[in-house]
């Protein structure tokens, strides 16, 4: 039932309300009423039509799945990957067919994705923040950027991947104060160097509307101060039901997802908390004497709509960091500086970089690091 409210729900307000105006105006003897009756009953009956076509428009023709699930709830995090040595095999596949879009193994060791030419003996380490870019995927545990960043180095650096799917600028500040800022090994260690993979999709993660992420950590700008305010679920708790329900049947329509999502969610405010919260996790981690980098990247191919908004958050996020001086890589760049195009460079049928990918900009970095 909850799947049918998510997937319909709007429609069905809209053409049982258009409906019930409809029948309202036909009753009604005013004429002034009457027409408004009908007018607005047009508009919900043709939004309806809209809503109901694009989502029929936007159901999913891949599916993934997980052997075993890797992840599980964490009070601060919201979620994160499960304690233990152990891989999984991912799968993606197209549904018609059934041919595979990838099939690969994810290894993880103490809750982190495994990189195994990880030198466990180095003092000097190298951390990777962020989400599924960084984490690597639809690649396996060689062919991450992690994993190339350090076969340039000729695996001489200690690596943690902290990154995980789904994950925002929201946890990667979580993870800096809490885990990284507390972790004794790296407070001893002789270097420390931190890469945090940044996309625009982070800036309305971390504004709580990830579906997936309703225990993530929900932090606001209060006096350009970071405020914790708990999870996403427990702020929405506070709303009264019959809104709790509208905003349920809000965040899963077709098209909210398609047109006010995407326009709304990287508005000024929303883009300042983002910028805050890296800054909060640059600060946290200068004061331990690491060395924090910001690879910035936006969409591949942002639809025309939706262009404009994402060109301007990135400028004012770049702007953010060099008022800062927080040191960033605009991936893109990097890549058009050598003439590579990267909407070649990722996974087709699904949009995550490709081995080769990783393996391009892990050289880049290492290079960085050598100069």
């Amino acid at each position: 039932m909850k799947m049918i409210v998510a997937a319909y729900g709007l429609e069905i307000i809209l053409i049982i309300g258009g409906s019930a105006l409809m029948w309202l105006g036909i009753k009604l003897k005013t004429s002034a009423l009457k027409h408004i009756c009908f007018n607005v009953s047009t508009i919900c009956l043709v939004l309806g039509v809209l809503e109901f076509t694009l989502t029929l428009k936007a159901r999913p023709d891949s599916d993934l799945s997980f052997t075993p699930q890797y992840y599980e709830h964490h009070s601060q995090l919201g979620y994160r990957a499960k304690e233990g040595d152990f891989s999984v095999e991912a799968r993606k596949r197209w549904i018609e067919s059934g041919d595979n879009i990838y099939s690969v193994r994810y290894g993880f060791r103490n809750g982190r994705r495994s990189t195994h030419n990880s030198n466990l003996q180095s003092s000097n380490y190298t951390l990777f923040l962020g989400g599924s870019f960084v984490f690597g995927e639809g690649v396996n545990d060689d062919q991450t950027l992690p994993y190339f960043y350090n076969q340039h180095l000729t695996e001489k650096r200690n690596i943690r991947n902290y990154g995980l799917s789904g994950y925002g600028t929201h946890q990667v500040y979580t993870i800096a104060k809490h885990q990284i800022a507390q972790d004794l090994a790296l407070t001893d260690a002789q270097d420390v160097d931190v890469f945090y993979w940044f996309i625009i999709p982070h800036i309305w993660r971390t504004n709580g509307l990830s579906i997936w992420d309703r225990d993530g950590p929900h932090y606001q700008l209060n006096n350009n101060q970071v405020e914790h305010l708990g999870s996403f679920r427990q702020t929405q708790r506070r709303l009264p039901l019959i809104l709790r329900g509208w905003h349920f049947i809000w965040r899963h329509s077709a098209f909210s997802k398609s047109y006010i999502w995407g326009i709304f969610s990287i508005r000024d405010r929303k883009t300042d908390l983002t910028i805050a919260l890296i800054k909060q996790t640059h600060e946290i981690l200068e004061d331990r004497g690491f060395k924090f980098t910001v690879l910035l990247q936006s969409a591949y191919k942002p639809a025309a709509r939706f262009n404009s908004q994402q060109q301007a958050a990135i400028e004012k996020i770049k702007n953010g960091l060099k008022a800062s001086g927080i040191p960033f890589v605009d991936v893109n760049d990097v890549f058009m500086q050598s003439n590579l195009d990267i909407n070649m460079l990722k996974i087709k049928g699904d949009g995550h970089p490709r081995a080769d990918f990783h393996r391009y900009l892990g050289a880049h970095l290492a290079e960085l690091e050598r100069d």
